[in-house]
Formats: structure tokens, sequence, C-alpha cells
């Protein structure tokens, strides 16, 4: 799967609900249903766990993960250490990080040790209950928590979760994969249905109720905010920038860009350069 680079380069959003250190002696949890992610990293013990239709056994140094709305089992026979957490990740258009990127179901962590120093450090910001500043403090540490996550699914070869057909997230998200990597392309809203087998009518409906947007609308903000970002750090022509993100001509461009954000795209430029320029001409003075 190609990397989503319009959907990465949106700020995403962190919430934990439980950060939580626990021992054990045995375990028996059986048809348990959260409706945030469970990400739950096996320090000590083996554990068998069933999620949908798929049965393995995890062992210290991997993490369990569990889908929201999904029933799991877990059963030890044996003490053991969990650090698990409940936990959501979404950008603005309300995408799921872990629908975008579906970590398998058991993922051995490339760093376990990495892993557990991070996670204690967000269990301590976590129980700081009357810090000012702790909301701050645990996603930005929870973020972390997060990128090694990630970077132990690239590493172990990207395996997919099992997918259940039955939720619009998991049914969606193989579209949601193809508009993020090939929205600076032509994508009609029959090519997007033909992915899940849907008629065009009813794959909008289903989108519209998970992000609260058509596909055809996220496709047309990530291709303005691909050239909003272009325009920032860039020469291009107008015309280039168009053919770049999917957005036809200059006219069109500038015609949707205004609709958008308020500006004319060259004057967008020159406003953002000459904010630059004022700015580092104010440092050259005060040095």
């Amino acid at each position: 799967m190609k990397d989503p680079k319009g959907l990465m380069d949106e700020y995403w959003h962190i919430r934990l609900y439980q950060v939580e250190e626990a021992f054990y002696k045995a375990i028996d949890i059986q048809n348990l249903i959260y409706p945030y992610w469970v990400v739950s990293f096996i320090v000590e013990g083996q554990v068998d766990v069933e999620d949908g239709s798929k049965s393995q056994t995890a062992r210290a140094g991997q993490v369990m993960l569990h889908a929201p709305g999904m029933p799991f089992a877990e059963k030890s026979a044996t003490p053991g250490l969990h650090l698990w957490m409940l936990i959501d990740v979404r950008n603005s258009y309300q995408v799921d990080l872990f629908r975008l990127y579906p970590l398998t179901e058991v993922m051995t962590m490339i760093d376990p040790a990495a892993y557990s120093a991070i996670f204690y450090k967000l269990l301590a910001a976590w129980q700081k209950k009357d810090s000012p500043f702790r909301e701050i403090e645990i996603s930005a540490i929870g973020m972390q928590v997060v990128h090694l996550l990630l970077e132990s699914w690239d590493q172990n070869g990207r395996v997919h979760r099992n997918v259940q057909a039955g939720r619009n997230g998991e049914r969606l998200e193989k579209v949601i994969s193809y508009i993020h990597t090939s929205f600076h392309e032509k994508v009609t809203r029959k090519t997007l249905a033909h992915l899940l087998h849907l008629n065009t009518n009813y794959l909008d409906k289903i989108f519209m109720e998970e992000y609260q947007m058509n596909p055809m609308q996220m496709i047309r903000e990530l291709r303005l905010k691909k050239a909003k970002g272009m325009l920032e750090n860039g020469n291009d022509s107008l015309t280039d920038i168009a053919s770049a993100c999917g957005l036809g001509d200059a006219s069109y461009l500038s015609h949707q860009f205004v609709k958008r954000f308020g500006v004319n795209p060259g004057k967008y430029r020159e406003q953002v350069r000459q904010t630059r320029q004022s700015y580092y001409h104010t440092q050259e003075n005060e040095v």
C-alpha cells in the first residue's frame, strides 16, 4: 500500500481515555467491547486472544490491538503484566488513523524496551490529575507511543488486520486508502463505489455517516490543501500546481481556491512571502 501522503500532511488529534499498568494472576475475558481502540502491550506473560474470527497467541514484546465496537476475548492461566490504553486518533476529516493504517491484531514491537519506557512516561503524566498542562503532556507523549506502533508495523512488513465488513469504518478503509493515494489523479464516484461493489448513492450515504462529508468533498479538500502547501513552499506556476493536485487548469484552481480560502492563489503566495520577509528582516535588525 502506498503511503497516503495527502492525509498524513494533516494534523492528528489524539484522545486517551484510559492508561494503565495491569498485573494479573490469570485472565478470562469474553466478548468485551470498547468504543475506542484498545492497545495492550505484553511485558510479561502469554495470552490466547480472539479478535473477530481470528485466534492467536500473543507473547511478551507484542502488542494486541482491539478495534472499537468489536468483541474480543483474552485468556491466560498464568500471571502477566500488560501496559494498556484506550485511544482514538483522528484528523480534521475525522479519519481514524488505525483505519487508514490497519495495524494487525497482534504485532511484535521492534524495540520493546523503548515502548515500555515511553509508556511509563505516559502513565506518569496520566496520573498528574491536577496538572494544568496534563492534556498537552499526555497528548505529546501519546503520539510518541503511536509513532512507535506505526514504525513497528512498517518494519514488520505492514501486515493488515482482518477487515470486518459489517462496520462502515472498516468497510470504507479501502476507499479511504485509495482517495489519499490518488486524489491528484482523476477519481470518480463510480470508481470509488466499485471498490466496495456498492452503488454511488449508498457509498455517499455511509461515507457521510462516517466522515460528515461525501468522498468527492474529501477529494476536493485534499487537492486544495495540497495546492495551498505548494504555494507556501515553492515557485511552481499555477498551471503546474493545478496539474499536480488534480485541479484541472489554473483558472479552475483559482476559482476553487478563492471559494475555499477567500483569497486568490497569487495573492496568497505573496502574503506568505511578505510575512516571511518581514519576519526575517526583523530578526536581522535585532542582531
